[in-house]
């Protein structure tokens, strides 16, 4: 994101448009969306902008995105290990019994799908 803005940055300053570093700033903190708000406010509200160079905005602005795939994959983690301890409590009654339990699911499909075309046939009536 910064190598582009600062591509277009650039190019703006050669068709002879200037930018102070506040103006940089907030246009980059206005063109983030609502999952970056906390950090725009927090910079917002600690820094002021126009002292800060748009690097270290930048800088900010990455690390917390590090923090926030830090945060997303320990998630993750906890929900696969979460899934695995369910998974691994099996015994070989419990497998029997499912595969009972799928015989029965066969056959709930099949009522079900027997209502739903029941139920297509009387909404055709309907339509006529």
């Amino acid at each position: 994101m910064q190598k582009r803005f600062n591509h277009i940055i650039n190019h703006l300053k050669g068709l002879g448009k200037t930018f102070d570093e506040e103006e940089v700033n907030v246009k980059v903190l206005k063109s983030l969306n609502r999952k970056w708000q906390p950090i725009v406010t927090a910079i917002t509200e600690s820094k002021n902008l126009s002292q800060m160079k748009s690097a270290e905005l930048f800088g900010k602005l990455r690390e917390y995105e590090m923090d926030m795939f830090r945060i997303f994959d320990e998630e993750q983690k906890d929900n696969k290990a979460r899934g695995l301890a369910l998974k691994t409590g099996r015994d070989s009654s419990e497998s029997e019994s499912t595969s009972c339990e799928s015989g029965t699911d066969e056959e709930d499909i099949r009522l079900i799908v027997k209502k739903f075309k029941k139920f297509m046939r009387n909404n055709n009536n309907r339509k006529r």
